[in-house]
């Protein structure tokens, strides 16, 4: 794919020039209230996903030995959380230890909107326990300490355990224990249009190419007002370029920290992949629009195995603009399914890097389409 100021055109255009049999759509905020709507408007399935952090339950999945803190020069914290986002468990971690962000090590992000456990590596220090037994912050706990050598690095982790409520289930969709394999593509966690827009912009400006606040600007007009009103981000990036152009390309670099220009490029990345991968799918099941501040269309396909061994190469926009090899089909193993009324409990495996919520979604998906 080619990389430009311009990434985003062909999936807008492909989003805009075609009818769709029918299309997703979630509100935005933590709490998610989803709906396939066919082409007529009228709702074929509704849920309601991620109603509160006890809806949502994950546990990281990685292979760490008890260790002792002699010779020990890594801690190894399993800590939960609620309702807050790994970035932020950081940097409270960060502040209280006195540890340097950029020396805790994770393999992964964790949903905000949920009960999370993952493992953080910190260096090890004398008195780190005693530290940590002071530690008293709402929705932030350290659970476990174990010992070694080695930071954690991104990936590291095999698989995460998922426990999701999903309620107002209507009508009942079809679900049951065993595998279900689903296409990998990356929900609004990453894949956010107003992010990806941002990203696009930035990755332009990087390369110093002249038309990329035009390409940004005209972008915002095809962006729904809601989506535009928001995010905070993208107001101040529309209003600071149109008002001030040069001068505001200064001011926009200048205000977005290292974090932020990461998830925004990261945000395209996602996009680029999403758009990518239905391209691979077309053809072999109906495609989906994504409609509200996702971008592009989902493919379910009605059989994977002519897809199950296929990696595409992910473009990595910003980071040396390098490619990764992902898979095409992800697979979840549900161990269980519970009915209670309307809502719907249910527990499963995913492999890293893959995402329950769009796993979820694509079950509604697939039971609409039978």
């Amino acid at each position: 794919m080619q990389l430009g100021a311009d990434m985003l055109d062909g999936i807008f255009a492909h989003c805009q020039s075609r009818d769709f049999l029918c299309q997703l759509q979630e509100s935005a905020g933590p709490r998610k209230e989803v709906q396939v709507l066919g082409s007529n408007g009228g709702v074929l399935q509704r849920f309601v996903l991620k109603d509160r952090p006890e809806d949502f339950q994950v546990s990281e999945e990685l292979e760490i030995g008890a260790g002792h803190p002699a010779g020990a020069s890594q801690a190894y914290l399993r800590i939960e959380k609620r309702a807050l986002s790994t970035d932020a468990a950081v940097r409270i971690l960060s502040g209280r230890l006195g540890v340097p962000l950029k020396e805790i090590g994770r393999a992964g992000l964790k949903d905000k909107q949920a009960i999370a456990s993952q493992w953080l590596s910190v260096p090890y220090q004398a008195g780190l326990e005693q530290q940590l037994a002071r530690l008293d912050t709402p929705g932030l706990a350290v659970l476990e300490v174990r010992y070694g050598t080695q930071p954690i690095g991104i990936g590291m982790h095999s698989s995460n355990l998922f426990r999701i409520v999903l309620r107002a289930v209507e009508p009942e969709f079809k679900v049951q224990a065993g595998d279900f394999h689903f296409p990998n593509y990356y929900d609004t966690q990453r894949a956010k249009l107003t992010s990806a827009s941002l990203g696009e912009l930035l990755y332009g400006l990087q390369q110093r190419q002249p038309d990329a606040i035009g390409i940004f600007l005209g972008r915002m007009e095809q962006l729904p007002l809601r989506l535009q009103k928001a995010d905070s981000q993208v107001r101040w990036a529309m209003r600071i370029l149109a008002e001030r152009r040069q001068d505001g390309v200064r001011a926009l670099l200048e205000k977005f920290s290292i974090a932020d220009k990461r998830e925004y490029l990261s945000a395209l990345s996602g996009v680029l992949w999403n758009f990518q991968l239905s391209q691979l799918l077309v053809g072999s099941g109906p495609e989906v629009l994504l409609a509200g501040n996702a971008l592009g269309t989902v493919v379910v396909p009605a059989g994977v195995q002519q897809f199950q061994a296929k990696t595409l190469r992910q473009a990595q926009v910003g980071t040396s603009n390098r490619y990764i090899e992902r898979p095409a089909i992800a697979v979840a193993r549900i161990r269980h399914v519970a009915w209670a009324g309307a809502n719907v409990t249910l527990e499963l495996t995913l492999p890293k890097g893959s995402y329950a919520t769009m796993a979820v979604k694509c079950l509604a998906l697939r039971s609409v389409m039978r």
